[in-house]
C-alpha cells in the first residue's frame, strides 16, 4: 500500500500510485513519475489534496488494508446522485415548482443506486471531496444519501424493530413495507428549500435576522414542497432533519423518541458532511475533529448514541497510508484502522521525528494503538489532535433551541 502525502510533501522522482483526482477532474495519472513542474502546478492549484505515493519498502513490511474499492463504490454513487439532483434541480429553476416532478421515476433511480452499494463491498464510508460537479447544494445531499445509506444498512435490525413500533403506534406509515428507499429519498431532499437561498453560501456578512427565520424554516417549507406521490416518512425526515436528539434542534426542539429513527441517521450523516466541507464553510473542521466533537466530545449529546457508535465504525479518520505524528516524536503510517477506536488505528512506525525514513532494520512490525497505553497519535497534517486523548465532562442538557448566527452554525451541530 503506498503512503499519503500531502501536496506540499511531494518531492520530484516520487510516483504516484493511483490516479490524483480533484473530486471528479483527474489532474495527474496513475504511475507518473513527478516532476518539479507538476509539484508547482498542483502546490498553486489544490495545495489541499493529498496523493497516494508509492513505497515498496513499506509494502513489504506490512499488509495494509485497501480501501480502493470503497473508494469507487463512493464515486461511482455519489456521480449519479449529483446527475440526478441536477436534473430534478433544473426542472425546480424552470417552474419554481416540484409538483411535475415523477416520484416513481426518481424512486426507480434511487432504488438502481442503493441495489448498486448493496451489491458492492462497502465497509466504510468515504465521501469524495465536496465541490464536485456542481454547487455544494448538488453535492451535499449526495453525500448524505450515501451516508445514511451506509449507516442504516449498518443498523438494519435496529431499523426492524424501529418500523414495527411505527406500525403499532398507527402513525401513517404502518402500510408501507420496511424499505430503506423513504430514508434516501428523505437525504436527497433535505434541503431543497434552501435552493432559493443559495446566494447565502457565499456571503460574507452576517445573517440577517430574515435570513434566519428563513433557514429555521427550511425543514418545514421543504417538506411541503415535494410532490405529491412522495412518501409520508419522506416528508416526515425532511421536516426533522435538523432536529437534535437532546432538544437542542429546529424547528420543533423535539426529543429523544419524538425523532423518526431515519431522521436521526439523517442528522448525523447531515452534520457531519457539513461540518468538513472546508471548500464551502471558513468553520469547518477536520474529519478528525468533528467525529471527536460528535462522538465523544462536547456535541455528542446532540446525537443518537447507537447511530453514533455505528457510524465511528464506519467513517474513519485517518485514511490508509496516512503519515501520522505520534508522542514518542517518531510518524507512523496508518496500516489498518481501528478496531473498536477510530482514533487509534493499526501504525507502523517508519519515520523519526524529522520525518526522515528511519532505517530498514529499525522499522518494526505493526504496532495496534488500541492496545497501548503509551502510544498515541497527536498530529496529522499539522492539526494538533491533543484533545483526542483527554477526557471530556459531561455536557448539560440543552433546553433551549440552538440561536445560530451563521449557515455552518445551523448545520452543526
Amino acid at each position: 500500500m503506498p503512503i499519503l502525502l500531502s501536496v506540499p510533501e511531494l518531492r520530484p522522482g516520487m510516483r504516484l500510485a493511483q490516479p490524483l483526482l480533484d473530486a471528479t477532474q483527474l489532474l495527474l495519472p496513475a504511475d507518473k513519475e513527478l516532476e518539479r513542474a507538476d509539484i508547482q502546478g498542483l502546490v498553486r492549484r489544490v495545495p489541499h489534496l493529498s496523493a497516494l505515493i508509492v513505497d515498496p519498502i513499506l509494502d513489504e513490511l506490512a499488509s495494509f488494508a485497501d480501501e480502493a474499492g470503497d473508494q469507487a463504490v463512493a464515486r461511482q454513487a455519489q456521480s449519479a446522485l449529483i446527475d440526478t439532483l441536477i436534473d430534478v434541480r433544473g426542472r425546480f429553476e424552470q417552474q419554481m415548482s416540484l409538483s411535475s416532478l415523477d416520484v416513481g421515476s426518481l424512486q426507480r433511480t434511487i432504488q438502481e443506486v442503493i441495489a448498486f452499494v448493496n451489491r458492492s463491498p462497502v465497509a466504510a464510508a468515504m465521501l469524495v471531496a465536496n465541490g464536485a460537479k456542481g454547487h455544494y447544494l448538488t453535492t451535499h445531499p449526495a453525500n448524505v444519501f450515501y451516508l445514511s445509506l451506509v449507516i442504516g444498512n449498518a443498523v438494519r435490525r435496529v431499523v426492524i424493530r424501529e418500523w414495527t413500533r411505527q406500525q403499532r403506534r398507527k402513525s401513517g406509515v404502518a402500510n408501507e413495507e420496511m424499505s430503506i428507499a423513504p430514508l434516501a429519498l428523505g437525504a436527497l431532499f433535505l434541503d431543497v428549500a434552501m435552493w432559493p437561498m443559495e446566494h447565502l453560501y457565499g456571503k460574507s456578512a452576517p445573517l440577517t435576522a430574515k435570513e434566519r427565520a428563513a433557514i429555521r424554516r427550511h425543514p418545514l417549507d421543504g417538506a411541503n414542497m415535494l410532490p405529491d406521490g412522495t412518501p409520508d416518512l419522506t416528508r416526515l425526515i425532511v421536516r426533522t432533519h435538523h432536529e437534535n436528539i437532546d432538544g437542542s434542534g429546529y424547528p420543533n426542539g423535539l426529543v429523544g423518541d419524538e425523532i423518526h429513527l431515519f431522521a436521526r441517521i439523517v442528522r448525523v450523516a447531515d452534520a457531519f458532511d457539513a461540518a468538513i466541507a472546508t471548500p464551502v464553510f471558513r468553520e469547518a473542521k477536520s474529519p478528525v475533529r468533528v467525529l471527536w466533537e460528535m462522538s465523544l466530545g462536547p456535541h455528542r449529546r446532540c446525537y443518537d448514541k447507537i447511530i453514533l457508535k455505528v457510524f465511528s465504525q464506519l467513517v474513519h479518520p485517518y485514511p490508509i497510508g496516512a503519515k501520522v505524528r505520534l508522542n514518542n516524536g517518531q510518524f507512523g503510517v496508518v496500516v489498518r484502522h481501528g478496531i473498536d477506536d477510530p482514533f487509534r488505528p493499526q501504525v507502523i512506525i517508519a519515520f523519526d521525528g524529522g520525518g526522515k525514513r528511519l532505517p530498514r532494520n529499525r522499522i518494526s512490525g505493526v504496532v495496534q494503538l488500541d492496545l497501548q497505553d503509551e502510544l498515541r497519535i497527536v498530529s496529522f497534517r499539522g492539526e494538533d489532535l491533543s484533545y483526542v486523548n483527554e477526557t471530556t465532562p459531561d455536557e448539560p442538557d440543552a433546553t433551549v433551541l440552538t440561536q445560530f448566527e451563521s449557515l455552518f452554525e445551523s448545520a452543526y451541530p
